[in-house]
């Protein structure tokens, strides 16, 4: 009888304290298994002990008997991306500084490649490409980005800027009238004149554009030139090195 009393009490107490045990609340950053081992996670490791598997990568997963749940690293709409896509894509991206001899439309369809090859999404295309404005290009920038302008409004004010129908216009006088003054570095005359020929479309070939280009140049320079008959935008900038040596 007092053995059965004895009993009765222990298994009552063991019975209460089990049950004043403080609750199990999952802490976020651990696992615990039925052994009662505690695992931190790791970003770059998979853990796996008892019934559980925690593995830490590009997709995180988490498993258990009962339950998956699937992370994506980075949603398509989400403003946030990894540090090595903003840098690659940067590292890519051309520089803009709104001098005459640049090209705005081969600025703005190679950004607009890389941004796309890099797959940023396209609400971050005008703060990415604002940093690869230097000089006028910069200093325009300045004024307009209290706008926050779209990509579209962007695309279209830069243009409008850069190389609206004013523009445009005034280069082609400039190509097509301004010869080489005195003093003036024969390769950096052609050099600016093929830049130019570039960026507009003049409806010249090439080969009609050098020879634009020579009799543009001062008249002591003209048959040096032509003596290495150039056909192309690049020999005739390699005949500069010859005619720059001499003078």
């Amino acid at each position: 009888m007092v053995t059965t009393s004895i009993t009765n009490v222990i298994t009552s107490t063991t019975c209460v304290n089990t049950n004043s045990r403080e609750p199990n609340h999952p802490i976020p950053g651990h696992w615990e298994n039925q052994n009662h081992r505690v695992g931190f996670s790791n970003t770059e490791n998979t853990i796996t002990n008892g019934p559980y598997t925690v593995t830490y990568g590009e997709n995180h997963t988490q498993r258990d008997n009962t339950h998956q749940t699937m992370i994506r690293d980075w949603p398509e709409e989400s403003n946030l991306l990894p540090r090595e896509n903003l840098q690659a894509a940067k590292d890519a991206l051309p520089e803009y500084s709104g001098k005459k001899e640049e090209d705005p439309t081969r600025f703005l369809n190679t950004s607009r490649d890389v941004l796309l090859e890099a797959k940023i999404p396209r609400q971050r295309w005008v703060k990415v490409l604002a940093s690869q404005l230097k000089g006028d290009a910069g200093t325009w920038w300045g004024r307009i980005r209290a706008i926050d302008p779209t990509f579209e409004e962007f695309h279209r004010e830069f243009t409008n800027k850069f190389n609206g129908p004013q523009v445009r216009a005034k280069l082609h006088t400039e190509l097509m009238g301004w010869k080489q003054y005195y003093g003036q570095p024969t390769g950096d005359f052609v050099l600016q004149k093929i830049q130019l020929f570039r960026r507009l479309n003049t409806g010249l070939d090439e080969e009609n554009a050098v020879e634009t280009i020579i009799q543009l140049m001062r008249p002591e320079h003209q048959n040096l030139i032509r003596v290495q008959k150039p056909k192309t935008f690049m020999e005739l900038n390699e005949a500069t090195y010859t005619v720059t040596d001499q003078t």
